[in-house]
């Protein structure tokens, strides 16, 4: 089976996790504006994206392309969101995944963290100006005081063991 990995990376985390899952499962890598024509040629699509306000960046214009159409595609999504933060995980699922979606689309989610040097003055600004507002808020929940902390700097909580389940899943993939 012809596997490819196509991301959209814009801070570097999801380029490193589809690397590593690239290099795992010895196929072939591409990001996003490379891959558009070539998915055709691919039984097995594993797409990453990070995650801007929710969703994954991408999926919406992978999901247009007609090529992927009787491929087995598989996601995952890179964000600073704790790996054990299974509400806010399963959330990012339900946005981008519809029920019918959820059924034969697996979802991984892989920590990573934030980069504020490769990052775009947009985001920059918003989780700078979230950071603000927790740190001014007075009864924070521990999850939000991490959030805070978490947000204070760039960090990195990348994880080549996570990409573990997913490996195993696609080596036992066939369509």
């Amino acid at each position: 089976m012809k596997t490819i990995v196509v991301y959209q990376s814009s801070t570097g985390f999801t380029k490193k996790y589809a690397q590593w899952i690239a290099e795992e499962l010895s196929c072939d890598l591409a990001d996003h504006e490379a891959a558009s024509k070539k998915i055709s040629d691919y039984d097995v699509i594993i797409y990453g994206g990070g995650i801007t306000a929710g969703r994954i960046a991408g999926l919406d214009k992978l999901k247009k392309n007609p090529h992927i159409y009787g491929k087995k595609l598989i996601l995952f999504a890179t964000g600073a969101t704790d790996r054990n933060a299974s509400k806010i995980i399963n959330s990012i699922r339900d946005n981008n995944l519809s029920q019918q979606e959820q059924e034969s689309i697996p979802f991984y989610y892989f920590e990573s963290g934030i980069n504020y040097e490769n990052m775009g003055f947009f985001s920059k600004t918003l989780l700078k100006g979230m950071c603000k507002s927790l740190q001014k808020k007075k009864d924070r929940t521990d999850e939000e005081t991490g959030m805070m902390n978490a947000l204070m700097k760039s960090n990195d909580h990348s994880d080549k063991a996570l990409i573990k389940p997913l490996i195993t899943y696609v080596k036992g993939v066939s369509i």
